[in-house]
């Protein structure tokens, strides 16, 4: 959702931003596979609540390598999610249904954009990132092998490299 808000801030308010970072990001349609999770995660919620919702999603977040690794990491997670209140969590659910796609308005992005997806991202599929990186002018894709929904985690040094080289390319322009 943080990729999809970046990109409609920036299409809506093109003078306030002077680069773009997008990550793990989906700027089409929303696709039948997304609209099915959406209800799913919504009906889990209503029927088992919001912990079962957290047995769900913590996997399609994070690799199994890094469950396994890091479950300090993972059950900070666990309680962020079994925080919210169901009908919070309902609804983030219901607006990655229908998000509007932005695929058409692109090319209208002339900031330099940074496109990051880890490699293992179940969540969002190379094909998305790809869409972008060819819809939107001076971008580039950076593919982190090994790298999940949330390879700012599990990865921080080798994403934290990436912007940093990003954002001083930018600096000497």
């Amino acid at each position: 959702m943080g990729a999809f808000i970046s990109l409609k801030f920036t299409l809506d308010h093109p003078e306030m931003v002077k680069a773009l970072v997008l990550v793990s990001a989906n700027g089409g349609p929303v696709v039948p596979a997304v609209v099915n999770q959406g209800v799913k995660n919504m009906a889990t919620v209503a029927a088992y609540g919001i912990e079962a919702l957290a047995d769900v999603l913590l996997p399609v977040f994070f690799s199994p390598g890094f469950i396994k690794e890091h479950p300090e990491h993972i059950a900070g997670w666990r309680k962020r999610i079994v925080s919210m209140s169901e009908l919070g969590m309902m609804s983030v659910c219901a607006a990655m249904t229908v998000k509007p796609s932005l695929l058409e308005r692109l090319p209208e992005i002339k900031v330099p954009t940074l496109i990051i997806l880890g490699d293992k991202d179940i969540a969002m599929p190379l094909s998305n990132a790809k869409a972008l990186n060819q819809g939107i002018p001076n971008s580039r894709l950076v593919i982190i092998p090994g790298g999940s929904h949330m390879v700012h985690e599990e990865q921080p040094q080798v994403f934290n490299s990436i912007i940093s080289e990003f954002l001083d390319g930018i600096k000497a322009a």
